[in-house]
């Protein structure tokens, strides 16, 4: 198939189907908390059968000579598919807490980065893929939109320092699968390494801006840029929407209403909690 460009008819239609979609999580909003919860389920297992379909055909193409790792869902997005599979299916707790405050602060900027600026997920020539990955991303910012709407994660640095500090465990535990699998990379003929998170150290993303900035330093240099710039760039499309929900003045407010149930700022809806 041939590329989409960014900007292009592919791309604005992509843009006003996540607003569609927004649209229709808004009307499930004040759905019980353990619908909600069904409803994050559906989204993520609708994304895990597509991922499935994509790592099949990477599997299978007669276009590669070899599987190409780095569509392994071991990347930002594909992790955010995974916590939000976790955020569905835990019980209320603090490791629900923590899932909740990673999928909209961290998820919601990975799916928007890609459906703002989508030059890598459109630079396949694979008709599927370039349904799979933007429909993928759509769902995300989806998830994270309908976290909002439900007032699940309230705008406090304490659920910011617990979805942060999941984002932490996904770098930590991803330097070592790096680490792990890099002798069979070494000592076998593949396209490509397993660089989950693009956190290296034997291969470094090429990010606009922090790539050109620490070109030829190494990699502490990387990870010097790198893991701040996520943090602050995920803070960022937190704040964003968090200003966008209180603009909406909450015309459903006899439908939820946001209850202070304890001093840290937690939230959560007046009905089906």
């Amino acid at each position: 198939a041939e590329q989409p460009t960014a900007f292009g008819w592919y791309h604005l239609a992509w843009v006003v189907l996540v607003v569609l979609l927004l649209r229709g999580a808004w009307q499930l909003r004040a759905l019980p908390r353990r619908r909600q919860d069904q409803v994050l389920v559906a989204i993520a297992v609708t994304q895990l059968l597509f991922e499935i379909g994509k790592q099949l055909l990477y599997l299978t193409s007669e276009l590669e000579d070899d599987y190409w790792w780095f569509v392994f869902p071991l990347q930002p997005c594909s992790v955010g598919m995974f916590a939000m599979l976790v955020t569905g299916l835990l019980r209320p707790g603090k490791v629900k807490s923590a899932f909740e405050a990673f999928m909209v602060f961290y998820a919601l900027y990975f799916g928007m980065s890609a459906i703002v600026y989508p030059t890598a997920i459109f630079s396949t020539y694979y008709a599927y893929v370039l349904f799979q990955s933007p429909f993928h991303h759509a769902l995300l910012v989806t998830a994270a939109g309908y976290l909002l709407m439900c007032h699940r994660v309230a705008p406090t640095w304490r659920r910011f320092a617990q979805g942060t500090a999941v984002f932490a465990a996904c770098c930590v535990s991803a330097v070592i699968i790096n680490i792990a699998t890099h002798p069979y990379f070494a000592t076998h003929e593949t396209d490509g390494i397993l660089n989950a998170f693009y956190m290296g150290p034997y291969e470094l993303w090429d990010i606009p801006l922090v790539g050109w900035i620490v070109a030829g330093k190494g990699w502490a240099a990387y990870l010097m840029f790198y893991l701040p710039s996520m943090v602050l760039l995920a803070f960022a499309a937190w704040a964003v929407a968090a200003l966008a929900w209180k603009a909406m003045r909450v015309e459903t407010a006899a439908l939820i209403a946001p209850t202070e149930t304890e001093p840290t700022g937690e939230y959560t809806t007046s009905i089906g909690t």
